[in-house]
């Protein structure tokens, strides 16, 4: 079942203002290559997760740590951004969906390099 039209545009409107937010406001290092993928807004309004890669992923920890300790700041410049009834709140979550999208491409790679038909 589809999300309804409101949430969606609310995630969307979300997705691209924190990234703004991380882009123009936040000045700790870590957090200057973390590219915000998706947000899931929960349906009444009052959480979002916000889901994010970073290029350095070794230091997936200290960003994890990061975002967290922005979390407050971040959701307090969103509210200044946006106009919902509630600015929810935010919880970020590494978005493992290219580590799997690439894990599959390596599988594809490593089968088509192995087959003797070819």
């Amino acid at each position: 079942m589809s999300k309804p039209i409101r949430l969606r545009q609310a995630a969307d409107m979300i997705q691209r203002d924190v990234a703004e937010i991380l882009r123009r406001e936040v000045n700790d290092p870590r957090l200057t290559q973390v590219t915000i993928t998706a947000v899931d807004v929960a349906p009444d309004m009052r959480s979002a997760k916000i889901f994010y890669t970073a290029y350095d992923k070794d230091d997936l920890k200290e960003v994890q740590k990061a975002l967290d300790k922005a979390a407050g700041f971040l959701r307090h410049q969103l509210a200044s951004m946006v106009s919902l009834r509630h600015t929810p709140q935010l919880r970020f979550v590494y978005d493992e969906s290219i580590l799997y999208g690439e894990h599959l491409s390596a599988l594809i790679n490593e089968t088509k390099d192995s087959d003797p038909d070819e």
